[in-house]
């Protein structure tokens, strides 16, 4: 009986590698299944679990900037998640997977040629899919994450809290985007709204949302 239940053991994690992993102390990483994307290859996570964190704990996810270098913002933010306590995931949007400007820093909402994707198409979509899976790989209890998104990454998290309205997000910091979408409506998408899916409605809640905006105190390039 105990060889039979080994055996079946040993065949669930074979075929859910997934269900098989969990989060150790300290850094690594983990693949997830993701649908959106223009190919069907998995996602890498990077993580930091700091000893100090519990269950009970703050969640922060990072996005990284245009070289889709996850696993270095990962170990750039590490001493801070050490020194503060809280989970460190930083997703990887690899340029492959998730190709150009428009599936990254616009979230998947347009094509290459600007045209609008299918709602469930969008990648926006991917953070809150791959932040319930670092719960369950985890044992999270907290149900909201702040997001961090820096160049790149910054335009990224903006549109994330105007388009996706995530209600899992507790904050948004977005440092040092190239440029932004802003909330106005005579503008047309991506500079502003005209054109976009965004209602009235979606614009007095993402103003009603924190967001920080942060620039380097030398990004004085006005070209």
């Amino acid at each position: 009986m105990q060889k039979f239940a080994l055996i079946l053991a040993i065949a669930v994690a074979m075929t859910s590698p997934a269900m098989a992993q969990h989060l150790a102390v300290g850094s690594g990483q983990f693949e997830r299944e993701e649908a959106a994307g223009a190919t069907a290859e998995r996602q890498r996570v990077f993580y930091h679990r700091p000893e100090a964190w519990t269950p009970a704990g703050r969640i922060v996810v990072v996005m990284h900037g245009v070289n889709r270098d996850a696993d270095r913002y990962r170990d750039q933010w590490r001493a801070l998640a050490d020194q503060y306590g809280f989970l460190l995931i930083v997703p990887e949007f690899s340029q492959t997977k998730f190709p150009g400007d428009d599936w990254y820093n616009f979230g998947g909402m347009v094509d290459e040629k600007g045209e609008p994707r299918n709602r469930l198409q969008w990648s926006f979509d991917v953070v809150d899919r791959a932040f319930a899976d670092v719960r369950r790989l985890s044992g999270a209890e907290r149900r909201g994450y702040s997001l961090y998104g820096h160049s790149a990454g910054a335009q990224f998290a903006h549109r994330f809290l105007l388009f996706a309205a995530s209600p899992a997000v507790e904050m948004v910091v977005a440092a040092n985007a190239g440029w932004y979408t802003l909330p106005v409506a005579d503008e047309a998408f991506p500079y502003g709204l005209k054109g976009s899916p965004a209602t009235e409605a979606d614009v007095r809640a993402f103003l009603a949302r924190p967001l920080v905006l942060q620039l380097g105190e030398a990004d004085t390039d006005s070209e």
